[in-house]
């Protein structure tokens, strides 16, 4: 699994970023400026997530009960846990789903119908999960 989450966070992107570029019928000159500036912004957030992961892994420990802890090693696991649900709270909100273009036609007959709400919870698991193994 750890292959496979690798390759998804490493292509995901870069796919929805160039089919959105499409969409948006932009040129393509500006797509290798978009990944620039991806890769410049990555590393500013990766230098400053760093120099705020040290600072506040300096502060001292303090016992709140008798097994519960916060500060020093703790904060930057801490900090993280609250990056990663204001996150989710970002993309839940401000994000609208992509279902595709509903123009396009069903190229093979093992693919289900999918229409807007229409589709279960486990659908995109179980065509991640034939692409792996057509691509095999």
């Amino acid at each position: 699994l750890g292959g496979v989450s690798t390759s998804l966070l490493f292509s995901v992107f870069d796919a929805w970023l160039i089919r959105s570029h499409a969409d948006a019928d932009l040129p393509k000159s500006l797509l290798s400026k978009s990944f620039s500036w991806a890769a410049f912004g990555n590393s500013i957030i990766a230098i400053v997530a760093g120099l705020v992961g040290n600072k506040i892994a300096e502060m001292p420990m303090t016992k709140i009960t008798e097994t519960f802890y916060i500060g020093r090693f703790l904060n930057p696991f801490d900090l993280a846990i609250a990056c990663l649900i204001a996150c989710a709270l970002g993309a839940r909100f401000l994000w609208d789903e992509n279902y595709g273009d509903s123009n396009e036609e069903s190229s093979g007959d093992d693919q289900p119908e999918k229409r807007k709400g229409e589709g279960k919870w486990y659908n995109g698991l179980n065509d991640a999960f034939v692409t792996t193994i057509r691509n095999r």
